[in-house]
């Protein structure tokens, strides 16, 4: 009768040992025939905004203030690619939001209804990651993907995104910027590139540095000075600007560097702009 408890308090505790989440652990959801592969990231406390002095007329916007996120969260490991979106349209009949896309094709930038995310102005597979998509087109996405996998979905606040860009990690890159990100230094071709193709972070997401820019939950704003736990960002934006964060392959360095912020109109389709989701398990 002993050994038979002992056994039992033995396989409990493996058990709930098996059932511990660790950081970077990998979670494959099939949805239609198509994988999404997310990555754990757990609560914790960070540092967010640019350590370096900045200009004084866009300090504010990158004052470093403490951060604490007190619940982890899944986030795909890679951008949404155009498979993926291609999947959620097929699937709904969904009809992209938003203004005119801006397109960028034989050296030219310009705004013309030619462009979509099917054609952003350079040739393009389903394995990289979407662009020329709104705000609104991701948020559709996300309530899409969640009632098909059973979790909640969302676009990730812009503390959610920098935290796992940084990966632990309190420099401008999560890495060497050269092996873990696409960018006009890194590589000049014209637009993106197949997700996955280059080193992850220490948390096993890619492509946070560059290819295409993602957008993020909050409204565009200055940052706080104080520490705040689980922040939303402002409350509102009276020019309709939303966070947009991680640089692509149309920036340079600095503009793919963890902390590197940037916004757009909710309305706004870009060629370099995409998204890649967070979600917790209900």
């Amino acid at each position: 009768m002993r050994r038979a408890i002992w056994l039992l308090v033995v396989l409990l505790a493996v058990g709930q040992t098996g059932c511990t989440r660790k950081t970077g652990d990998r979670m494959v959801k099939t949805v239609d025939g198509v994988e999404y592969a997310f990555r754990w990231c757990p609560p914790g406390t960070f540092t967010m905004g640019r350590l370096e002095e900045k200009s004084e007329e866009d300090k504010s916007f990158y004052t470093p203030h403490e951060v604490t996120l007190t619940k982890g969260f899944w986030m795909l490991e890679t951008e949404v690619t155009v498979g993926m979106f291609r999947s959620f349209v097929k699937d709904t009949g969904y009809q992209s939001q938003g203004n005119t896309p801006l397109g960028y094709s034989d050296g030219e930038l310009g705004r013309d209804s030619k462009y979509s995310w099917e054609n952003p102005g350079f040739s393009q597979t389903d394995a990289q990651p979407v662009v020329d998509v709104s705000w609104a087109d991701a948020v559709a996405f996300c309530e899409w993907l969640g009632t098909k996998t059973g979790m909640k979905i969302s676009l990730p606040t812009e503390a959610q995104w920098e935290y796992a860009c940084r990966a632990g990690t309190t420099g401008p890159f999560a890495g060497d910027p050269d092996a873990m990100g696409w960018c006009m230094d890194t590589e000049r071709k014209l637009g993106t590139h197949p997700v996955g193709k280059k080193q992850p972070n220490a948390w096993g997401l890619y492509d946070m540095h560059g290819n295409a820019a993602e957008w993020c939950l909050d409204w565009f704003g200055d940052y706080p000075s104080e520490h705040v736990t689980n922040p939303t960002g402002v409350e509102v934006n009276y020019a309709s600007l939303r966070v947009v964060r991680g640089g692509s392959w149309h920036c340079g360095y600095e503009g793919c560097s963890s902390e590197w912020r940037s916004s757009q109109g909710t309305d706004g389709r870009s060629f370099f702009t995409g998204f890649r989701p967070v979600g917790r398990v209900e």
